[in-house]
């Protein structure tokens, strides 16, 4: 949702072919044209409400777009990204700010690196895109390029505060998640959903998108704000109530939950076993049958492509019309059965609708 540097929403609630005379995909106006034809062919033909049980979006404000696009607003969940427990964050002395991510115009890097050229801190850049050579050399930049994860997490747990200074709509950018994480605090331009990640003056600040003076001041104040030490523990105390992993799991796992009960209804109960095909999945020890079948997806989908590899490498791998007297062409199966009632395929159980299907934010179908 960016136009010439900043946000657009025409086709939001507008039509979608309003983006072609901007080449808005990649710059084509035939790819444009393309995109645009299959998004009004959706809308037309009722797919999102039709096809779709669950949505899932990143944050609020992202379900707010959702709603506003046509998306039906009573299913779609909102879960954040997760991230492991990197540990308690150490009490060391801090200095510097540090911004992590692609060097492109729509993050905000040359308003940035105005800013630095007015702040007195000292701004180390990690990461690599279309505008490392425009930034290469400017004053109050420390470009150090991409580096590895272990060396991200350090730079970040040693900085006083990382900068998110995007002109664009972000999703929830892992940026703030690992640096919440070390309990470093953030300072982000007030747009979009960093607008709410952010609490102004609790753990971080924000700054006016696209303003690279209010940048630079707020850059300076919490460079020599002793209160960023406080920031920082509010946000690593966010980290651990919202977004570490466990808890992050736990609400992914609620959506499937939710999903597949509004498709069984009342037969998803204590009562109801789900047993799969499937290598992997009852060494784990999974009680919970919404668990099993997400784990069984994953156990299964990683065996067929491990197979199909080896059939290719073996030269066994064919194409052509399907062989219904051939084991590698059969559909794979899941059993459902209450306790005690004779295991049948799912497809041949009528009591035990078509499964859920669910899509994330990024267009991905589960």
């Amino acid at each position: 949702l960016m136009r010439d540097g900043t946000p657009c929403e025409i086709c939001v609630t507008g039509s979608p072919f309003q983006a072609v005379r901007f080449g808005c995909y990649r710059g084509s106006r035939v790819g444009t044209l393309a995109v645009a034809r299959m998004v009004d062919s959706h809308r037309r033909a009722g797919t999102w409400r039709r096809d779709v049980d669950r949505f899932v979006a990143l944050t609020p404000f992202a379900r707010e777009r959702f709603v506003a696009a046509g998306f039906p607003a009573e299913r779609i969940r909102i879960r954040a990204n997760g991230l492991p427990d990197p540990g308690p964050p150490s009490d060391a002395p801090r200095d510097g700010i540090l911004y992590v991510g692609r060097l492109s115009l729509e993050k905000g890097v040359l308003v940035l690196a105005e800013a630095a050229a007015r702040s007195r801190a000292r701004i180390t850049v990690i990461g690599e895109g279309p505008l490392a050579g425009a930034l290469a050399g400017h004053p109050g930049l420390d470009l150090r390029g991409p580096c590895a994860p272990d060396a991200v997490q350090a730079a970040m747990a040693q900085a006083v505060a990382v900068v998110i200074p995007s002109v664009c709509y972000e999703g929830l950018p892992m940026a703030m998640v690992e640096s919440f994480a070390v309990g470093t605090p953030v300072v982000a331009s007030r747009i979009g959903s960093l607008a709410s990640l952010v609490t102004d003056g609790t753990t971080g600040l924000l700054a006016e998108a696209g303003d690279p003076a209010d940048l630079a001041r707020a850059l300076d104040r919490i460079h020599n704000d002793p209160a960023a030490a406080t920031m920082g523990r509010a946000a690593r105390a966010v980290y651990e109530r919202e977004w570490r992993e466990d808890v992050t799991t736990r609400a992914l796992l609620e959506i499937y939950r939710d999903a597949v009960a509004a498709v069984l209804g009342d037969r998803l109960g204590d009562d109801l076993d789900l047993e799969f095909l499937g290598r992997g999945v009852s060494q784990r020890g999974v009680q919970d049958p919404v668990e099993v079948l997400v784990l069984h997806t994953v156990v299964v989908d990683q065996q067929h492509a491990a197979e199909a590899h080896a059939r290719q490498l073996l030269g066994h791998d064919r194409t052509g019309p399907r062989d219904p007297d051939d084991a590698r062409d059969q559909p794979r199966q899941f059993f459902a059965g209450r306790r005690g009632e004779g295991q049948r395929p799912l497809h041949e159980r009528a009591v035990v609708p078509p499964p859920a299907q669910i899509m994330t934010g990024d267009g991905d179908r589960i």
